[in-house]
């Protein structure tokens, strides 16, 4: 039979062994917390129970391929929005083309920050026809397409430089903000909602070659990407 002794001896390490594993206090260890999924909405903070997020869709279905664009092409992407809130909103002047939208672009290089600006002369002369109001119900969600195409252009917010038609090769943070100046007479959702924000490049576009068509999907031909949709139960813009 062992002796007393080395029953002790035998326990004492047991503890101390225990203590080594589980830590100076006792407690076990902690498994190394997981990183936080990317958001595929790029969603931003809610205000006022409104949050609108954007989908680059550009050469793929990939985040590595829809950031992709061609120089020379219109930009495209999906622009979300989500009631978060405990009431229903309405949204007035809700269309991108308006200037109570403004979409910021940023050159990543430290270049001077562009506005993108919509022809005026393409809007219809009646400020009624440019944008019916929006209804988004309580827990709904809606989207659109967007494409900044020809009757669009990139600006120096402060005029110190002529506009563009077609951002240069680069790569760029894009967000879209949301502020409707409303009329005494309009009611309507109030605040400053704002995309997430949203890197993309623009690079030079390939020579076409025996086996490319000219469409996207990751340079060669093909079907338009697919992008993320959450469930519509409510209005889109435009």
């Amino acid at each position: 039979m062992m002796s007393d002794f080395k029953l002790i001896h035998l326990g004492l390490a047991l503890v101390l062994a225990s203590a080594a594993y589980s830590g100076e206090d006792g407690a076990k260890p902690q498994a190394p917390a997981k990183p936080a999924a990317p958001d595929p909405f790029n969603w931003g903070e809610a205000a006022n129970g409104l949050q609108l997020g954007l989908v680059p869709t550009g050469r793929g279905d990939t985040p590595e391929l829809r950031n992709v664009y061609f120089e020379g092409e219109g930009l495209k992407f999906g622009l979300y929005l989500r009631n978060s809130g405990e009431a229903d909103l309405t949204l007035l002047h809700a269309s991108l083309n308006l200037p109570d939208f403004r979409i910021l672009i940023t050159p990543k290089d430290g270049g001077k920050a562009l506005v993108a600006k919509y022809d005026a002369a393409e809007l219809p002369k009646d400020p009624a026809k440019a944008a019916a109001p929006v209804r988004l119900p309580r827990g709904s969600h809606g989207n659109c397409a967007v494409e900044f195409n020809s009757k669009w252009s990139f600006e120096d917010p402060e005029g110190g430089s002529p506009a563009k038609k077609t951002l240069p090769v680069g790569k760029y943070t894009l967000q879209v903000v949301y502020q409707p100046q409303l009329g005494e007479k309009e009611s309507g959702w109030k605040g400053k909602a704002l995309t997430g924000s949203v890197d993309i490049e623009v690079r030079v576009k390939p020579a076409p070659s025996a086996g490319w068509s000219g469409g996207g999907g990751g340079g060669g031909g093909g079907a338009r990407p697919a992008t993320p949709r959450p469930p519509i139960h409510g209005g889109g813009i435009m």
